[in-house]
C-alpha cells in the first residue's frame, strides 16, 4: 500500500459563508479506495485522531483539540500499522470505552484485522483479512463481514460476525458509503453505473481489485448518461469502484 501523509484542515461553516479554522491536524496516510474520515461520535461529543506509523500509536483528541489519549497498538512481530476503522463506544462492547479496528500490514505476508479498546488492549483477532465492511440488517442488528484472498486466486473467502451492540444515528451516518448502483452484477463484459457527475463535471471512475491494487480508472463526464465500464479484462473476482465519495462493488464472472 502506498505511504501518503495526509494534512487534515478542520473547519466549521457559520452563517454568511465565512469560516473558521479551528485547529490543524497532521496524520500518517489514509486509504484512497474510503473516503477519509478522521472523526467520530461518542456520547453527544465529537472526537478527532491521527494516526502515527512510525510508533504504532493512535492520537485521540476532544471536541476542545486536547489530547485525549495516546493508544500505543501492539502488533505481530514486523507489522506495521495502515488504517483504522469503525471507532466507537458500543457497537463492539457494552462498555464506556471506545475501541477500534486496526489494519496493519507488512511486505510477503497477508494484512492484520484486530480490534482494540482505547487502552490497547487487543480484544478479538479477525485474522489475515484484506476487506472489511459494517452493515445494519433488517432486524436492526449489525453484521461485520471481513473478507480474505484463498489459494485459488478467483475466490474470496468470507466471514460474516453477527455483533451485539449498538450504534446511535450520529454515528451510522459518520459510517455511511453513499452507493452508486451498477448493473448487471454480476457482469463478465460491461457493468452500467449510475452516474452522479452534474452536466459537464469532469471526474475519474477508478476500480480496486480485493488487495486494494488499482485495476482500472476512466475519465466519466457528467451528461445524463450512465457510464459504461468494460471490465471484459479484468479477472474474475469482486472489485470496488469509486467516484469521489462515492462507490459500491461489482462481482467479476
Amino acid at each position: 500500500m502506498k505511504k501518503k501523509l495526509l494534512y487534515l484542515f478542520i473547519t466549521i461553516s457559520s452563517i454568511g459563508f465565512s469560516q473558521t479554522l479551528e485547529t490543524t491536524y497532521t496524520t500518517s496516510g489514509y486509504d484512497e479506495r474510503e473516503k477519509p474520515n478522521f472523526a467520530f461520535n461518542i456520547d453527544g461529543e465529537t472526537k478527532f485522531y491521527t494516526l502515527d506509523w512510525t510508533n504504532n500509536q493512535v492520537n485521540i483528541y476532544n471536541s476542545s483539540h486536547e489530547i485525549y489519549k495516546t493508544v500505543s497498538i501492539n502488533l505481530e512481530s514486523g507489522y506495521e500499522m495502515r488504517e483504522l476503522y469503525l471507532p466507537t463506544d458500543k457497537l463492539f462492547n457494552s462498555n464506556s470505552k471506545i475501541e477500534f479496528i486496526i489494519f496493519s500490514d507488512q511486505t510477503d505476508s497477508p494484512p492484520s484485522l484486530r480490534l482494540f479498546d482505547e487502552d490497547g488492549t487487543l480484544l478479538f483477532d479477525f485474522g489475515n483479512s484484506r476487506g472489511i465492511e459494517l452493515f445494519k440488517a433488517p432486524n436492526n442488528s449489525y453484521k461485520l463481514i471481513t473478507a480474505q484472498s484463498t489459494s485459488n486466486e478467483n475466490e474470496i473467502s468470507y466471514k460474516v460476525y453477527s455483533l451485539s451492540g449498538t450504534l446511535s444515528v450520529s454515528q451510522e451516518n459518520l459510517f455511511n458509503i453513499q452507493k452508486i448502483i451498477g448493473f448487471p452484477n454480476p457482469s463478465s463484459k460491461t457493468i452500467s453505473i449510475t452516474n452522479p457527475l452534474k452536466n459537464n463535471e469532469n471526474e475519474k471512475i477508478k476500480v480496486y481489485d480485493i488487495n486494494g491494487r488499482k485495476v482500472l480508472e476512466k475519465k466519466i463526464v457528467g451528461n445524463g448518461e450512465n457510464i459504461q465500464l468494460d471490465i471484459s479484462l479484468l479477472s474474475k473476482g469482486i472489485y470496488n469502484y469509486r467516484i469521489r465519495e462515492l462507490g459500491n462493488k461489482f462481482v467479476k464472472e
